[in-house]
């Protein structure tokens, strides 16, 4: 079957209340590679660690700049965080190596939830205050783009994922 081959067919589910977002993983795979080096980019770092999965934008808001990008490994569970700026405002990537622990808590304004699909991929889009918030699993990978952007930005980052822009 599927799951002896080590597919996850329920993958992760998504919870969330009134005040929190996030993912509950379902079975436990670590990924272990490097800390400490240096990048210019997010798809380099990515790369770089030997990751196939399309899970970092291709497409960003025009005079986007990167601020700081870490990547960190602790025991095992590998995470990429990159920060950006443009026009005075931030946001923030990151993509991490998923476990039964969620590592990524979202809090929420109210139980509205955008559920934005693409490549049978949902994503959790939701606001915060004045911040965009979108959250998703990609098989094995925790996913989150957030801070001020706006939604039209947020999606086609989204898209540019699949698309490779």
């Amino acid at each position: 079957t599927a799951q002896d081959s080590g597919l996850d067919i329920i993958g992760a589910i998504a919870r969330w209340t009134s005040e929190q977002f996030s993912f509950v993983k379902t079975d436990e795979e670590k990924d272990e590679r490097m800390e400490g080096l240096s990048y210019t980019s997010l798809d380099a770092a990515l790369i770089d660690a030997g990751i196939t999965e399309q899970l970092g934008p291709a497409w960003f808001p025009e005079g986007t700049e990167l601020k700081e990008l870490r990547v960190k490994e602790d025991t095992g569970i590998i995470g990429f965080f990159a920060s950006y700026a443009v026009d005075d405002e931030e946001f923030f990537v990151s993509i991490r190596s998923a476990t039964d622990t969620p590592y990524m808590e979202t809090e929420i304004n109210g139980a509205n939830v955008e559920i934005y699909t693409v490549g049978e991929i949902d994503h959790h889009i939701m606001t915060d205050v004045k911040q965009k918030k979108a959250t998703w699993n990609n098989g094995t990978w925790e996913c989150r783009i957030s801070g001020n952007i706006s939604h039209d930005d947020l999606l086609m980052m989204i898209d540019s994922i699949y698309k490779g822009e």
